[in-house]
């Protein structure tokens, strides 16, 4: 049996349904056009013993998903997949065993996704400003074993990757160079690490280090194309942990990379998941979970406003309130006053689904 639950801010604003055991949930969905559709879930990544969720579609697609925690959860957008729908169609939601929550799934035209990508790389290309894509703790796919709790992290939180490699992916919007660059902590000093991209690009590099060191290091340029690429990073030799990796452009080969490896020298604080306090901002800002309007920057005694960015991201303009700020959703001060606000932007989020929900800054405008 499956129940449904209303919403709650620090969980998910709109609602979900939850399950115990093996049970499947049928869902009659109809669409207006007939047509190709990708096929979105959020879903819960984090229950204690759950055994994960099998999707189908028509009978014409399936996806499993595997949790991959047990702890310390959050909801996670999953690409069920690609399906041609008519104008009347089923889903099947089966849990696998023990508990699994489902808050929303989302049928989204090809066509859309495909216009949205289009749109946000044209304006990207004439985007001269650095970007930097951040992968922190949240970002990666590894085993939850190896996720270890350390104050001195990014977002407070480390990946043992002599117990699993960490993969994650991420979409290229604009044609460049990148620089990939890593925040590690090394405790042995005969320890080895090999990064991989789209399995094509390798590095191996030494890192080895003393008890509780901290090591930034660059590991080198290559040229990335529009589209979809993938990053992984395993220890070979000794045990190594992973903070944070940066994947961005406007870094000088070689050059040491700046609090929690930003190249642009932003740095953040991951707060909680309502608010955040970033140090090294300029001109502007933009926030990339922020897709809404409920957003709001507080520096030097003013409170910044966002623009949308391509509907996708927040833009703050920051002229006259830069350098440390606290970035909070209003949502929190909402609630308080027995508001509920919920954030919408699914079509974006179809775009960007495959890593840069977690890749949350991108610094632009800098001066000097």
């Amino acid at each position: 049996m499956w129940s449904r639950f209303d919403g709650d801010l620090n969980v998910v604003t709109d609602g979900y349904v939850y399950t115990e055991g093996v049970n499947t949930l049928t869902l009659p969905v109809s669409v207006e056009e007939p047509g190709d559709y990708r096929v979105l879930a959020q879903v819960y990544d984090g229950l204690p013993d759950a055994q994960g969720l099998h999707f189908t579609v028509d009978d014409a697609i399936e996806y499993t998903f595997t949790p991959t925690r047990s702890s310390e959860g959050a909801y996670v957008w999953v690409e069920v997949g690609g399906v041609s729908l008519e104008e009347h169609s089923v889903i099947h939601v089966a849990g696998l065993g023990g508990p699994a929550a489902v808050s929303k799934i989302a049928l989204i035209p090809d066509a859309a996704i495909s216009e949205m990508e289009d749109s946000i790389c044209t304006q990207l290309q004439e985007f001269e400003a650095p970007l930097a894509y951040v992968f922190d703790t949240h970002s990666w796919r590894f085993d939850s074993e190896a996720l270890i709790v350390e104050a001195q992290a990014s977002n407070g939180r480390l990946i043992d990757l002599s117990r699993s490699a960490a993969e994650t992916g991420f979409y290229v919007f604009r044609d460049d160079v990148y620089t990939v660059e890593l925040g590690l902590q090394a405790l042995d000093e005969d320890a080895r690490i090999r990064v991989l991209i789209d399995d094509q690009v390798e590095w191996v590099a030494s890192v080895g280090g003393v008890q509780d060191s901290f090591i930034k290091l660059n590991m080198g340029s290559v040229e990335l194309l529009r589209g979809y690429h993938d990053l992984r990073v395993e220890a070979m030799d000794g045990e190594v942990r992973l903070d944070v990796a940066v994947v961005g452009t406007g870094a000088d080969e070689g050059a040491a990379a700046s609090d929690h490896g930003l190249p642009t020298g932003l740095s953040y604080r991951m707060c909680s998941g309502a608010e955040y306090v970033v140090e090294g901002v300029n001109s502007s800002l933009v926030f990339l979970e922020g897709g809404g309007e409920y957003w709001r920057f507080y520096g030097s005694g003013t409170e910044v406003a966002p623009l949308r960015v391509w509907g996708y991201g927040s833009l703050f303009p920051l002229d006259g309130a830069g350098g440390q700020g606290t970035l909070r959703y209003l949502g929190r001060t909402y609630l308080e006053q027995g508001a509920l606000i919920a954030l919408t932007a699914i079509v974006c989020l179809a775009v960007g689904l495959r890593g840069l929900g977690a890749q949350r800054f991108r610094l632009g405008g800098v001066d000097g």
